[in-house]
């Protein structure tokens, strides 16, 4: 029979060497490590210090009325500002809080530079100044700092609004709920108001129709208007009351009532 089996028996002597390796090996991944770390925290101290972690150039596309400087202004973007101080979210808030635009989209462009894309606030009326056409916007916003020679594009003219800001800021709104196909085929809109209607509209288009409108069922009620031009079919004009339903009455025919009562 054969003995019991017998376990071979490493001495502290041969296990030494070994210990040695090991040790080695953890200590060298250890400084390696540590070396890792340190070159890491001197490339971003570098980058910090560096140009490319401030702002290098801001971009202004698809503005037109609005100047580049002005953008950049009011975004609050400075020149060579840190890049990581800047919240595109923020940016954007700020830029469509202006009543001069519309909407902004901001891009990163590689490391250090942004584009803003700005679609602006249109004109839809112009008011009527001595000093010349100031540009009525779609947010309500009378731009009081573009004044013109002449109203651009095919926009309404505005008289008797002087010092009513408030009924301006509400016509612009009711403007802009307006197709652009209405709106361009008026002629000029005339504020005034009565003792039963404080926000009453002279609108005159400019087929020879005037519309009586109220400012705050403007756009509501203008969309009947081709309808009823439609209606009329012996090629004259008149007036359209669109106050409280719709009611027509031609020229011609109040002429011609006018006439009977002076003969009377």
């Amino acid at each position: 029979m054969s003995g019991p089996k017998q376990t071979k028996v490493v001495s502290i002597e041969d296990k030494i060497p070994e210990l040695k390796k090991y040790k080695e090996k953890v200590r060298k991944r250890k400084l390696y490590s540590l070396l890792a770390s340190f070159f890491f925290l001197i490339l971003i101290v570098l980058f910090f210090i560096s140009p490319f972690s401030r702002v290098d150039e801001v971009k202004i596309v698809d503005n037109k009325r609005l100047a580049k400087e002005d953008v950049v202004k009011l975004s609050g973007i400075g020149p060579q500002e840190s890049i990581f101080k800047i919240k595109t979210a923020k940016v954007k808030k700020t830029l469509e809080k202006s009543p001069l635009i519309e909407s902004v989209k901001i891009n990163r462009k590689g490391i250090n530079d942004y584009e803003i894309k700005v679609v602006e606030s249109q004109p839809v009326a112009y008011m009527s100044t001595k000093k010349g056409y100031i540009p009525l916007l779609e947010t309500g916003y009378l731009d009081e700092s573009d004044v013109s020679k002449y109203p651009l594009g095919n926009a309404p003219i505005l008289i008797g609004f002087e010092n009513n800001t408030k009924v301006l800021s509400e016509l612009g709104k009711q403007l802009e709920k307006t197709s652009s196909e209405i709106r361009n085929s008026m002629s000029e809109i005339i504020f005034k108001p009565e003792s039963l209607n404080k926000k009453r509209l002279n609108v005159y288009m400019n087929d020879g129709f005037k519309v009586v409108i109220a400012i705050n069922k403007f756009a509501e009620n203008f969309k009947i208007y081709p309808s009823i031009i439609g209606q009329v079919k012996d090629g004259s004009t008149g007036v359209i009351d669109l106050e409280v339903g719709a009611f027509y009455q031609s020229y011609y025919n109040e002429n011609k009532k006018i006439s009977k009562k002076e003969s009377n």
